[in-house]
């Protein structure tokens, strides 16, 4: 099977690593230790993401701004952070690179919570902007549908750090990102929120298990088309019935109660993230009947 290609992409320390463990399920994958190439630039995890409508081979792309942690210092400041990933995007916009565009599903950029200001994340999204229109196939702010796939940004803590940032700067990163087009998702929450949407590390599972990938292998539904039909019929014999309240009940109340939420959640989001929210619920309560 053709492999799909993902890359993700950040600064030393925001979590690259850590993420393409937890997509691989695989925590001692082979990956180059940075005390031998001073980078984790071109660690390539090969993996699979299996689900009951499809599945697919994955290659995690990661790569990381400076080159070389050579130069890594007290003195790595928010200025020479964005004239590292500037240089990157120039690097990756160029035609040589054209190849590895062509070929991404999705891309991931990854900040560290405890040592990237809200200051300069507000910075990095004009770049990562940028690469997503360049993804896109134009330079204006008028991200057509040329390039379908995603951009997350995922904020994670140090390694082993008993450091708590505070709700005021995540709720400041997270509206920077959110103004700018892009999904939030802060590595170390967990569970779901109000709107029953799940947060952190399940939240990029589903990110990816949600994608329609370029390259997937349908598996055949015929009975899971069963299940689905036999259950809608239960469903609908339930509504007929003039008894008592049943589990078909309870099943159908908590669908008109997800609605609800969606209704009153959808309102606040950007106008570019509201269908496919939409089409999130629609696709989660078909799952569920």
């Amino acid at each position: 099977m053709i492999p799909n290609h993902i890359l993700v992409l950040g600064s030393p320390n925001s979590g690259k690593v850590r993420i393409a463990q937890l997509i691989s399920q695989d925590q001692d994958f082979d990956y180059h230790d940075v005390s031998e190439d001073n980078s984790h630039s071109g660690i390539i995890v090969k993996t699979s993401l299996s689900t009951k409508y499809y599945s697919i081979d994955l290659n995690i792309l990661i790569d990381e701004y400076p080159e070389s942690r050579d130069d890594l210092s007290e003195h790595f400041t928010d200025e020479t952070k964005l004239a590292d990933l500037h240089e990157w995007y120039d690097e990756f916009i160029s035609e040589d690179y054209q190849e590895l565009r062509d070929a991404l599903d999705g891309i991931i950029f990854t900040v560290n919570l405890e040592q990237d200001s809200p200051e300069l994340i507000t910075k990095a999204m004009e770049i990562i902007s940028d690469i997503r229109n360049a993804m896109a196939g134009h330079d204006d702010d008028d991200n057509s549908d040329g390039w379908l796939g995603f951009v997350a940004v995922v904020g994670t803590p140090l390694i082993q750090s008993n450091q708590e940032v505070s709700k005021e700067i995540l709720d400041e990163i997270e509206d920077v990102v959110i103004s700018n087009g892009f999904e939030f998702i802060n590595f170390a929450e967990e569970g779901m929120n109000e709107y029953r949407e799940k947060r952190g590390k399940d939240r990029i599972i589903e990110l990816l298990e949600t994608h329609e990938w370029s390259n997937m292998e349908l598996k055949k539904n015929d009975h899971y088309k069963e299940n689905k039909l036999n259950k809608i019929e239960e469903m609908k014999v339930g509504l007929l019935e003039k008894e008592g309240p049943s589990d078909d009940d309870d099943e159908i109340d908590k669908i008109f109660e997800k609605l609800t939420i969606a209704k009153h959640h959808i309102h606040s989001l950007p106008q570019d993230q509201k269908e496919k929210y939409a089409n999130d619920v629609v696709e989660e309560i078909i799952d569920f009947i």
